[in-house]
C-alpha cells in the first residue's frame, strides 16, 4: 500500500536537484533559502542553517546545496 503525502512532501520529492541554498551574507549571518523563495531562515551557525534545511527536505540526499562564497547572498 502507498503512503499518502501531504503538499509539502509532494512539492519536495518532486523536485530534482537542491531544494535549499545555505551560506552565509555579508555580515557572516547564516541563511538557508528555499530556492522557490517560499521558505527562508537566519540562523547563528552553518550547523544550525544545515539542520533547518535537513529538516524542511527530510533529509533527502541532493537537496541542499552549501555555498561557501560569504557574500553570495548580497547579490
Amino acid at each position: 500500500m502507498k503512503r499518502m503525502v501531504g503538499p509539502a512532501e509532494a512539492r519536495i520529492a518532486g523536485h530534482h536537484g537542491p531544494a535549499f541554498t545555505v551560506g552565509q551574507d555579508g555580515d557572516g549571518r547564516w541563511l538557508a533559502v528555499a530556492m522557490h523563495g517560499s521558505q527562508a531562515g537566519v540562523f547563528p551557525s552553518q550547523h544550525a542553517a544545515m539542520t533547518y534545511a535537513e529538516m524542511q527536505t527530510h533529509h533527502r540526499r541532493g537537496s541542499i546545496r552549501l555555498v561557501l562564497a560569504p557574500s553570495a547572498f548580497d547579490r
